[in-house]
Parts: structure tokens; C-alpha cells; sequence
């Protein structure tokens, strides 16, 4: 199993209340951005920690794996976005009191590879969609106590 980060702005409710990721297959200039790309090495299984708005406030699990499916959001719902994208279905579970993102930002930055972080320097959120989270992840949260029960994120999650 994999853990793994990702941004949601506007489209934060839409698609957790649905149950699923989307990304464009490709950008305006016809390329996919890296943190585009990592929807296709998300599996069944794995754990996705939603961010949105200065919180970490939802996990869930991979249902599905990355399939096509063109863009499911409202046209006033970032519009810039290409038609053509992929999907990941999701079983999610809403943070009870949602983590804001100062109170483990240093740490997660200081354990994951710069390039590749959802955190930057400044310990804030960088500008992109879905990251891996390796696997110094687990020691960075054991360290805090978050796996209290059989080694997962959810029990601690759910009372946070």
C-alpha cells in the first residue's frame, strides 16, 4: 500500500461528497505535468489524505484505479481544464476536525524528496494535483503517535 497527497481547491466537496479523483489527461500546451502522470500509479489500496484550504480534511482509499472520463465538474468549475482526463474512485472519510497544514507542514517537508513534495521550503502547499508520499511517512506520524491502531491512519484521523 502506498500513502499519497492531494490538492483539492474548488473542487473539494464535488468530489469527495462523489467519491473520486480527476486530473486532465493533458495541459493547454499538450503536455502532462508530473503530478498529472501519478494518477496512473495509484492503486487499489492505497491511502489518498486530502488537502483543501489550509486543511487536511478527508482520507480515502483507491476503489478503482486511474480509467478515462472526461471532465465530470461544471463548466464555472475550473473551465481552463481539457475535456479528455482520468478518474480514480475513492471510499472517503471526512476528517471529524480537519489538521491544518501548519501544525505538520516542517516535518512533512523536511522527510520527502524537494522536487517531488506537496510541501515547498516555505512550508506551504506546492502548486499541483496528486504526490507520493514515501515511505518516511510512517515514521514521521508514528513519531506523533497517529498509528495507534493496527498501523493505520484512521483511528486517529476519525478522533482528531
Amino acid at each position: 500500500m502506498a500513502y499519497w497527497w492531494v490538492n483539492l481547491g474548488d473542487t473539494y466537496d464535488f468530489a469527495i461528497d462523489n467519491e473520486f479523483l480527476w486530473a486532465p489527461k493533458v495541459d493547454k500546451g499538450n503536455n502532462t505535468p508530473a503530478h498529472w502522470k501519478t494518477m496512473y500509479q495509484a492503486k487499489e489500496g492505497d491511502t489518498i489524505f486530502s488537502y483543501a484550504k489550509g486543511f487536511l480534511r478527508a482520507y480515502s482509499t483507491v476503489v478503482k484505479a486511474a480509467y478515462d472520463f472526461d471532465k465530470p465538474f461544471d463548466e464555472n468549475i475550473e473551465n481552463e481544464w481539457e475535456k479528455a482526463g482520468n478518474r480514480i474512485d475513492l471510499r472517503c472519510t471526512k476528517i471529524k476536525n480537519p489538521v491544518p497544514l501548519q501544525s505538520f507542514s516542517q516535518d512533512l517537508f523536511r522527510i520527502q524528496v524537494p522536487h517531488n513534495s506537496p510541501i515547498n521550503k516555505k512550508f506551504r502547499v506546492n502548486q499541483g494535483y496528486l504526490y507520493y508520499l514515501n515511505d518516511l511517512v510512517d515514521h514521521f506520524y508514528s513519531r506523533f503517535g497517529i498509528f495507534k491502531y493496527q498501523n493505520s491512519w484512521t483511528y486517529t484521523l476519525l478522533s482528531w
